[in-house]
């Protein structure tokens, strides 16, 4: 028998489900909840670091295009962008700089929607020109993810 002993763990799937619960339940009380964003999967529209601001998701409203945080399979927080449904009714979703969609997710794994993005000295409105504009040419032109890779892959060779 060792004696090493056990460090606790903050990250447990019950743990990581009671953030969940505590953030729904603070969205819907109408609040907004704001979270850095990590990676480059929403580039060039969400950078590292940018911040983004979520409100209550109602499902039955949500249009194609629109940016929505939920829970992966393996409990991460992802906001990525809401594609459409599959033939079984679950909600496809993928982040613009990706090459492929997500795993299928249920509604029940839905968390929110993307209200804003703050990054440097400005604020981009999810429902603004700018968002929307960019919702419809990138979910209409396959070929910019592609190019979004290289980029990102272009970029990260040179530092």
């Amino acid at each position: 028998m060792s004696n090493s002993r056990r460090k606790p763990s903050f990250t447990s799937d019950a743990n990581i489900i009671d953030v969940y619960s505590l953030i729904r339940k603070t969205l819907a009380a109408g609040n907004t909840i704001d979270i850095a964003s990590a990676g480059d999967s929403m580039f060039p529209l969400i950078k590292e670091a940018s911040m983004c601001s979520f409100a209550q998701i109602i499902p039955s409203e949500l249009k194609k295009g629109d940016i929505v945080l939920f829970a992966s399979a393996d409990h991460r927080l992802i906001g990525h962008r809401f594609m459409g449904r599959d033939s079984v009714g679950n909600y496809i979703c993928k982040g613009d700089a990706n090459l492929h969609p997500d795993a299928p997710i249920e509604e029940s794994q839905l968390i929110g929607k993307l209200q804003f993005i703050r990054r440097n000295n400005y604020v981009l409105h999810a429902d603004g020109w700018i968002c929307s504009i960019w919702g419809f040419i990138i979910r209409s032109v396959p070929l910019l993810p592609r190019l979004f890779r290289k980029y990102l892959l272009l970029t990260s060779i040179k530092q």
